[in-house]
């Protein structure tokens, strides 16, 4: 069983070897540990320092890069199969029966056109203030650990993405521009009763529908993101500093 030091001094090793990465260099870890602890049984004179030196011979420096980049992508295989289970975590059955709530409510307040010029600002407001504050609340994360430190050794996890990741943040551009060509080609809308024709009444509910849709991405980019950092500070404590 290796101490806490020679798991350092194998890292350090890896860094030596031009390995940057600090997860990778845990990845890498264990297979060199693996040799270690076979070539000290094989001769119990070994000590860690000699076994260390001649397991890292074993390989050439090809060898070595190929078994490093067999690493980094098991490695992305595990980051995105982590950052996808954190999204459908967050996308629980309530919340998602609370998002249709939100997406009818979209589509039901601009037919409400005998009552549009009294009470559609009050409801606007209200509407993403109590979507905002109390359906999703603050992020628990905000309150740990995560944001009180900093990451001093650089991680590749942190450059991994998952599909729905990459999903997410693509919709997150192409929302707001959506948004934006469409208030520019209905810039006269509000100008006059046009609010209350069948168009009118139609682009209300799409652009509310792709606004609320916006902001739902945004808080779920944001819950996975510490819920991550969270389970990599777990896993590299040594990567960060309080």
């Amino acid at each position: 069983m290796l101490t806490p030091k020679q798991i350092d001094d194998i890292a350090f090793y890896c860094y030596q070897r031009n390995v940057t990465y600090y997860d990778v260099q845990m990845e890498l870890v264990d297979h060199l540990a693996d040799i270690i602890e076979q070539l000290q049984k094989e001769n119990i004179n070994l000590c860690f320092n000699e076994a260390l030196e001649i397991a890292g011979k074993q390989f050439t420096d090809a060898e070595f890069t190929t078994i490093v980049k067999s690493k980094k992508k098991l490695l992305q295989v595990k980051m995105s199969k982590m950052i996808e289970e954190e999204f459908k975590t967050f996308f629980t059955l309530p919340r998602l029966i609370g998002t249709a709530s939100l997406l009818l409510l979209c589509l039901i307040l601009p037919k409400l056109y005998n009552y549009w010029e009294t009470i559609m600002p009050i409801v606007f407001f209200l509407f993403f203030t109590v979507f905002l504050v109390f359906y999703y609340g603050r992020i628990p994360a905000r309150e740990s650990r995560a944001i009180k430190g900093a990451e001093v050794l650089p991680l590749l996890s942190f450059k991994i993405k998952s599909k729905y990741e990459i999903f997410i943040q693509t919709m997150q551009i192409l929302l707001p521009l959506y948004n934006l060509s469409e208030l520019n080609y209905h810039k006269g809308l509000f100008s006059n009763s046009a609010l209350l024709s069948p168009s009118g009444i139609l682009f209300m509910q799409t652009f509310l529908v792709s606004l609320v849709l916006f902001e739902i991405l945004i808080i779920a980019v944001e819950n996975v993101k510490y819920s991550v950092y969270n389970k990599l500070w777990d896993d590299y404590p040594k990567a960060f500093v309080s």
